[in-house]
């Protein structure tokens, strides 16, 4: 991130505005006397500073021109940094789904035992059946087998971090799409395997 900021300082100049007229493209207002502004040296583009910088930032390229601001070296940087932010991304999507995914299969195994007892006597059917499902590419997260009140807690855990996740969503799990959608594909694969409707409801 030095180096990144090091060639923007390099390939742009800051100056104020005095006397001179700006229109910011980023943002789409115009700049104001005294207010700091950013030119790249390059194709002499002129933006606020802090629109600039951002943009820069995530785009490496003039706004206007599409110009780019890098050398070949911090080009390849740059593009290592933008593949490590997507990659982060993907990882946090799976995660994500692989957190829908336990909840919807531990949510299915609280419904099918009510209680402890009922749930002891296919512990180990249920623990056989569970871990080996894949939803896709997507497997749940390590479950804890050993009592329904640890399948409880970590039903309630998930619930918590992905009502941390999509804060702007209802706290009512069982209405979201990509629930709905993936519960789903959970009930019909227990439609056709007898044995899964034993551990999951």
């Amino acid at each position: 991130m030095e180096d990144m900021q090091f060639e923007i300082d390099n390939y742009t100049e800051l100056f104020e505005l005095f006397g001179q007229t700006l229109f910011c493209s980023i943002c789409q207002e115009d700049g104001e006397e005294g207010q700091r502004v950013l030119e790249i040296t390059q194709c002499k583009h002129m933006f606020h500073e802090e629109c600039l910088e951002p943009w820069l930032r995530q785009k490496g390229t003039c706004p206007l021109c599409r110009v780019s601001i890098f050398g070949e070296r911090q080009r390849e940087v740059f593009n290592r940094i933008r593949l490590l932010a997507l990659l982060q991304i993907v990882e946090q999507q799976i995660l994500t789904e692989r957190r829908l995914l336990t909840w919807i299969l531990c949510d299915g195994i609280l419904q099918k035992f009510r209680n402890a007892a009922e749930y002891q006597e296919l512990r180990e059917r249920c623990e056989e059946l569970i871990q080996n499902f894949s939803l896709r590419t997507i497997r749940p997260l390590p479950i804890d087998f050993r009592n329904r009140t640890r399948i409880h807690h970590l039903a309630g855990q998930i619930r918590r971090q992905l009502l941390e996740t999509y804060q702007d969503r209802t706290n009512r799990l069982h209405s979201w799409t990509d629930v709905i959608m993936m519960r789903q594909y959970v009930s019909n694969h227990s439609m056709m395997n007898p044995e899964f409707q034993q551990v999951w409801q």
